[in-house]
């Protein structure tokens, strides 16, 4: 069965590829893929790199790719098309204006307004004044326009063109600040940095170890070149996630998918919880760990079809987080089914033996339903500068390990005695790998702790560890580099466009991540696709001179102001010309007789 399902599933991709198009065929490719396939199997191929999931997924999701480049999921926005940039800009103008005239309407109590009214003439106090231009700014997606140049341009014709002024200068502002090529070039440096520091590497690691009858090889160019490949494989859905899953919608549907797996996934877990870690064993035939660290305290640890029951915890933390994002961003009765699964899913986490999932769900789930998404998005760029900065905090003796294990000894002694067990570890191989700081030891164990009599003493489990002594300092900050940038620059894009508290609940995600990776190797498809998807959204730039439409998050939800939605329909205003005299005649919308006020 597991041969069957690896060499099927390119097959199965190209059907998702052609019946849902690019974006959903790509997250569905990788979300299922990663979920179902078999793991710890797969057929090593001479001169290339193995046959297993982790390719399958990445091979899938490339053929897909290349044959279905230009079929996208979501209809193309038509409004507008053949226009230039200046014929949208003047479309938003009209829109503007007449927003503008429904907000004096409003706040003055009239029914109708004339372009050469005054607004203080019409009854307009300094108070009234301050709240019309707070609700032009929240309207219009516009800087806050002061009183003072209010009374300079008091005139709705003068206010409007004032207004067009802001708009179009606030545009063009943004487009200097959203450049998308500076973000992407980065990210290709970053990955040529990888590259280049697996061939120095290699270069650097050209003579054998040999530790009483224990013999490790030296690195050749074969190594170089199976290094490369491994890093391709990893990095290709975080590429096809960073140029197609940019927007709101695609973060949506990835966590929809996200959520209708885990909602599956926390079943078959339970049923591990109650009759061992078989489902592997049932439908492939075979156990894809060692069954020992399975076995908890009388209870069993759920693998499924994931590598380790590790691997299976975070992913339940990341349904769960994914769950509770959708129930935040949406406002239909939908909500209620999103908020009973993320409860479901968090409650199967909560009782299974994963102690560390669990505590960072009570950790990152309150902050995700309670804070704003600005704080999110500093939280979370917080959290990965602490991450990238953590081998460094270690080794110069910051971290208080002790009051940590302190902590976790009053939940279980046993969790921290693993866990003492687990840094100790890490200080001997952090002693070893900077032995060679720049470019590291590469593979075959060589960054490994070996005694006198050629005894391997050493246990790597964080994945921050294993790649700083196989790759060194370069390779670490360019791997890591590129996982922790979509964070990093998180904040600056959440204050030059809006956030949904999807992106929000990705960016939880994938801190929440980071964390269990100190401890731990759990970085898979889906967290590389998520960490794309975000860096998608930052580099992202919305036409910002199309007219600002409403957006419905579904189907009965309450309609907003955004930027997000060009695909709604435009309300239809007359373009006013700006070279005629301004006349009393309001826009068509308005044509309605002035009611005296008082």
């Amino acid at each position: 069965m597991a041969p069957l399902m690896l060499f099927v599933w390119p097959v199965v991709a190209l059907i998702l590829f052609a019946a849902l198009g690019r974006e959903k065929g790509l997250i569905w490719t990788v979300v299922a893929g990663y979920l179902l396939l078999p793991d710890g199997f797969g057929y090593e191929l001479s001169g290339l790199p193995d046959y297993d999931k982790r390719s399958a997924v990445a091979l899938s999701a490339v053929l897909g790719a290349m044959l279905f480049w230009g079929k996208s999921s979501w209809p193309v926005p038509t409004f507008g098309a053949g226009l230039t940039k200046r014929s949208r800009m003047l479309m938003r103008n009209a829109q503007n204006a007449a927003k503008i005239q429904e907000i004096w309407c409003e706040l003055l109590n009239l029914e109708s307004v004339a372009p050469e009214d005054d607004f203080f003439e019409l009854g307009g106090s300094g108070k009234e004044a301050r709240k019309m231009l707070r609700a032009v700014s929240e309207a219009l997606r516009l800087p806050l326009i002061t009183t003072a140049e209010l009374r300079s341009a008091s005139v709705l014709a003068d206010f409007t063109r004032l207004v067009e002024r802001k708009s179009e200068a606030e545009i063009r502002a943004i487009e200097r600040a959203s450049r998308t090529g500076g973000l992407g070039k980065f990210f290709l440096l970053l990955f040529l940095a990888i590259c280049v520091g697996q061939v120095m590497t290699v270069q650097d690691n050209g003579f054998p170890l040999i530790n009483g009858d224990r013999f490790r090889t030296a690195l050749g160019i074969r190594d170089a070149i199976a290094y490369i490949s491994d890093s391709v494989i990893d990095f290709t859905p975080f590429f096809l996630a960073w140029f197609w899953l940019r927007t709101p919608e695609h973060h949506k549907e990835l966590l929809r998918a996200i959520v209708i797996f885990g909602v599956i996934y926390a079943f078959l877990a339970l049923v591990e919880m109650r009759l061992s870690p078989q489902l592997n064993r049932w439908v492939y035939g075979y156990f894809p760990h060692e069954w020992q660290q399975h076995v908890r305290g009388g209870a069993f640890r759920p693998v499924v079809f994931l590598r380790h029951g590790l691997w299976l915890a975070f992913f339940l933390l990341t349904a769960s987080v994914a769950a509770f994002g959708l129930y935040r961003m949406t406002t239909s009765q939908l909500r209620y089914a999103y908020l009973a699964a993320g409860l479901w899913i968090l409650a199967v986490l909560l009782i299974s033996p994963n102690l560390g999932a669990a505590l960072l769900a009570i950790l990152f789930i309150p902050a995700l339903l309670f804070l704003s998404r600005k704080l999110l998005a500093r939280g979370m760029m917080l959290v990965a500068m602490i991450f990238l900065l953590y081998p460094a905090a270690r080794q110069a003796e910051m971290v208080p390990l002790d009051r940590f294990l302190g902590v976790i000894e009053r939940i279980s002694v046993d969790r921290a005695a693993s866990l003492e067990f687990r840094f100790r570890n890490e200080d001997a191989l952090l002693a070893r790998a900077l032995e060679k700081p720049v470019w590291g030891w590469g593979g075959w164990g060589r960054s490994r702790v070996i005694d006198d009599r050629g005894r391997d003493t050493s246990t790597v489990d964080g994945l921050w560890i294993l790649t700083l002594g196989a790759t060194g300092w370069v390779g670490y900050i360019a791997f890591f580099g590129v996982l922790t940038l979509p964070l990093l620059m998180l904040p600056k894009a959440v204050r030059r466009k809006e956030m949904s508290y999807a992106t929000a609940a990705m960016a939880v995600i994938l801190a929440a991540n980071l964390v269990y990776l100190l401890p731990n190797s759990a970085l898979s498809p889906i967290g590389w696709l998520l960490a794309g998807a975000i860096g998608g959204f930052v580099s992202w730039r919305p036409d910002l001179t199309a007219p600002i439409a409403e957006v419905i998050d579904d189907d009965h939800a309450k309609p907003r102001y955004t930027r997000f939605d060009t695909a709604q329909p435009v309300p239809e205003v007359r373009i006013p010309s700006r070279d005629t005299t301004p006349s009393r005649t309001p826009t068509p919308s308005y044509r309605r007789s002035r009611k005296a006020k008082g």
